[in-house]
């Protein structure tokens, strides 16, 4: 939750939140070439990769993932372990998930496919 002050003093809590999340990172995807027209159903697998959030930029076109599934565990942890309590949730997560990005029309060669999990 996000608190707001005008004058440092008194605070009000707001219905925005902020989370932070572990890293995506991805160790496999399939298949490895699609055609120049695009509408390749490419399946990466990693982790942190979450389900609604998950966008795929092939060169400098970005498209919506489709959350496939997966084993993942994601817990959730104060930052600062020193700080119990705070508003702030951290996750670390373990195993891995599936998503699809369908491959936008494309020049012929190789492009550099990223995952974002925002």
């Amino acid at each position: 939750i996000v608190s707001v002050s005008g004058n440092g003093k008194i605070w009000f809590d707001s219905d925005v939140a902020f989370e932070y999340t572990s890293s995506a990172s991805v160790f496999a995807l399939t298949p490895e070439t699609g055609t120049v027209g695009g509408g390749t159903a490419v399946h990466v697998m990693g982790t942190g990769l979450r389900a609604g959030l998950v966008k795929c930029r092939f060169g400098m076109e970005i498209v919506t993932g489709a959350y496939v599934g997966g084993d993942e565990l994601c817990v959730g942890q104060d930052p600062d372990e020193s700080a119990p309590g705070s508003m702030l949730t951290v996750y670390r997560c373990m195993g891995w998930v599936e998503v699809i990005c369908i491959a936008p029309p494309h020049a012929a060669g190789v492009v550099t496919l990223e995952v974002s999990a925002s």
